[in-house]
């Protein structure tokens, strides 16, 4: 493993509260993938990269927008008995499909995805997709808790769906920023940084706020990854780094997935990918490497010189943009934390009634120092893994 030349400056925490401020105002309507105020947002992480020094490399990715008309649309249970009309919100939530009119009817195994009791909480499942727009087509609905017990305890003959949906072309952009590498040979092959930029827009109001403002998902992410970037480029890395600020994450991974399928780089020359969903925004105690134990990424998170504890919640791996690396073979992690027993409940509490929801903004409590000594770990992280011989790989 290199040896470090110097320890970095600290990052500054107004700096931090400043990108964050910003991306979470308002004035970006929530940055929904293929919207005004993403595109606000996209042009804001351009000029930061290329005033921290760095080429910038703007990726449009082309999408098929899908936006359901809930009223004119419904799920039906056809029974023996007669047709229950089931009721958006309460029973189900679901998306549009692919094409402007869709009739129809299947099996419940085809056509419904029950809920279970290990499901999320059924409110943030209807804030994170009724009303909101999607961007890969569905024939199905997915069904609330109390409805799934009642459809299991007496199944239907047939499910009758009809969807309403209108469909546009837009496009959205990754923003990357290069900071080309200092070693002659490791030059070319290079370290992916990323942080989705997306959050999910405007959509259902809650206590009159209908802007899902994303401050700590993933402003936070996005923040780290500006200030991260500024810090790196005297550091002088022996690989090149690539900052991605990637679109449409909250849909489903879409813009790393397209990044992955058509990278600005040879893919062959792509060492790892460290995500960041999330900024530590709160004290912690330990670092954790999501996915850390698949590949040696698992040991490039020592270098910051922290307690590493294992990830509670491994079955997560899947669920940001790290998973498109990973998928085609690159090993990849999400970094993350373990916070202190004060700051849990603070986490705790976000995660219960903040989550995708529009009070994820700035008058939340923020601990920007926590936030500062998250970036200066993460710099060290990848310092190591952009300065080692060799290159990242799968634990076998």
């Amino acid at each position: 493993m290199f040896l470090f030349a110097a320890l970095p400056p600290p990052v500054p925490p107004p700096a931090l509260h400043a990108h964050m401020a910003f991306l979470a105002d308002d004035l970006l309507e929530g940055r929904g993938t293929g919207t005004r105020g993403y595109e606000i947002a996209a042009r804001y992480v351009e000029a930061s990269l290329a005033s921290s020094g760095l080429e910038v490399v703007r990726q449009e990715v082309p999408f098929r927008r899908i936006d359901l008309d809930e009223a004119a649309s419904r799920v039906e249970l056809i029974r023996a008995s007669g047709t229950t009309v089931l009721v958006p919100g309460r029973d189900y939530v679901m998306t549009g499909a692919a094409e402007p009119k869709l009739d129809i009817e299947g099996s419940v195994e085809k056509l419904l995805q029950l809920s279970t009791e290990k499901d999320s909480d059924w409110d943030v499942i209807e804030r994170s997709i009724r009303g909101m727009p999607s961007f890969t087509p569905s024939n199905g609905a997915w069904i609330a808790l109390e409805a799934s017990n009642a459809i299991r305890q007496d199944p239907p003959q047939r499910v009758h769906i009809v969807k309403t949906s209108r469909i546009t072309e837009v496009t959205s952009p990754n923003v990357i920023g290069v900071l080309r590498g200092s070693d002659p040979k490791l030059r070319e092959e290079y370290v992916v940084v990323s942080a989705h930029l997306d959050h999910l827009g405007i959509g259902k109001a809650v206590d009159g706020d209908a802007i899902y403002n994303g401050a700590i998902d993933n402003a936070s992410g996005v923040a780290a990854l500006l200030e991260l970037a500024r810090a790196m480029v005297d550091r002088k890395p022996r690989r090149s780094i690539l900052f991605i600020a990637f679109t449409a994450e909250e849909p489903g991974d879409l813009g790393s997935a397209y990044f992955v399928a058509h990278p600005t780089v040879p893919k062959n020359a792509i060492v790892a990918d460290i995500n960041i969903d999330g900024g530590s925004v709160w004290p912690y105690q330990a670092l954790i490497g999501r996915g850390a134990e698949k590949s040696t990424l698992g040991k490039a998170v020592e270098a910051a010189g922290k307690k590493v504890v294992p990830d509670p919640f491994p079955e997560k791996f899947t669920s940001s943009d790290q998973h498109s690396f990973a998928e085609a073979g690159i090993p990849a992690i999400l970094l993350t934390s373990q916070r202190t027993a004060e700051a849990r409940p603070l986490a705790l509490a976000w995660l219960k009634s903040r989550y995708h929801a529009p009070s994820d903004d700035m008058s939340q409590p923020i601990d920007f120092a926590a936030a500062a000594e998250f970036v200066r770990d993460l710099l060290l992280i990848v310092e190591s893994v952009a300065n080692d011989e060799r290159r990242a790989e799968w634990v076998r």
